[in-house]
């Protein structure tokens, strides 16, 4: 007759091999959605990423294009009226880089959140990481209320947004209890952040489009206006074809703006698989599509910071 202990070693046996068995063959996982939270924190830090890098890119376009104006309208007055010009719009670009600055901060603790989200899902050592995942939760929530003082957020009317979008958000279908813990208590939070940054975002590349013309109008003379007027210019067929690539690149440029365009998007999408997440609903084709998008994303802000840190004319390229 079996004994009590062959008894506990088969009941053990079964709770390791067979259930896992029969819920896969069914089509069902214990750990998906715990393998679906890695996933989607790894995107998340890549998103995090993008933008912070865009955001740096448009901090210097700002200032370049301000600087542009200053010295188009440097005209015939005293120096204590270009002293004062100056001086002036030195002011409004550090308070502009400041409230970008906010941004980026809100962008790198979104970053922090996501990579310690990741650890939570891919170890056991819940105790070890709570303490990060509050921290970053309390520094998000904390920047928010700064982010929603700027021009940005009060002319887009962020706050009524946000709390149109919050409420109804429900945490289920997390098998590890203190993963599920943690979506419960950062389910608003990071849902507000993520939608702060959207209306952001949007709000900046309204702001941008002024002053990247002017960036553009800079490059077109100096890649197409002035080698055309150069008698001496463009006199061999190679000439010829590298001013024609400059002067349909820079006529149709868009490149920044594109980039905000993207990372809008992604913005957008994140907090809406984030929802999912939370309610047991995202699908691995889901992250995986999210993956794919976020890929052109980064592709996108990737070539305007090429335009931007290689200046250089199709001939000088071509001439390397």
């Amino acid at each position: 007759m079996p004994s009590r202990e062959m008894y506990g070693t088969a009941l053990r046996l079964a709770r390791a091999f067979l259930i896992p068995a029969l819920m896969a063959a069914s089509g069902c996982s214990l750990h998906r959605p715990v393998g679906e939270v890695s996933r989607f924190a790894g995107s998340g830090k890549q998103y995090s990423d993008a933008v912070d890098a865009l955001l740096a890119e448009t901090g210097d376009t700002v200032v370049d294009a301000e600087s542009t104006k200053l010295l188009r309208n440097r005209g015939p007055q005293g120096e204590d009226a270009l002293r004062s010009q100056l001086e002036a719009q030195t002011e409004a670009d550090r308070e502009y880089l400041e409230e970008l600055r906010l941004v980026r901060d809100q962008t790198r603790l979104l970053r922090a959140y996501f990579v310690a989200l990741g650890k939570l899902a891919d170890t056991d050592a819940a105790t070890a990481i709570k303490p990060e995942l509050e921290a970053t939760g309390k520094g998000l929530a904390t920047i928010g209320g700064k982010l929603l003082e700027t021009d940005w957020a009060e002319r887009a009317d962020a706050a009524g947004r946000i709390s149109a979008t919050l409420g109804g958000l429900i945490v289920k279908g997390v098998q590890r209890a203190a993963l599920a813990r943690e979506l419960r208590e950062r389910a608003s939070t990071i849902t507000r952040a993520l939608l702060l940054q959207e209306i952001l975002l949007e709000e900046i590349r309204a702001d941008l489009t002024q002053q990247y013309q002017i960036i553009l109008d800079e490059r077109y003379e100096r890649t197409v206006a002035a080698p055309y007027a150069d008698a001496g210019s463009l006199e061999t067929a190679d000439d010829i074809s590298a001013w024609k690539a400059d002067r349909r690149e820079t006529i149709a440029a868009r490149w920044e703006l594109e980039a905000f365009d993207a990372a809008t998007k992604a913005a957008q999408e994140l907090r809406l698989h984030w929802a999912s997440l939370c309610s047991g609903e995202l699908e691995p084709e889901d992250v995986a599509s999210f993956a794919d998008d976020l890929g052109e994303t980064i592709d996108v802000i990737d070539a305007f910071r090429d335009l931007r840190t290689d200046p250089k004319t199709s001939k000088e390229k071509a001439d390397e």
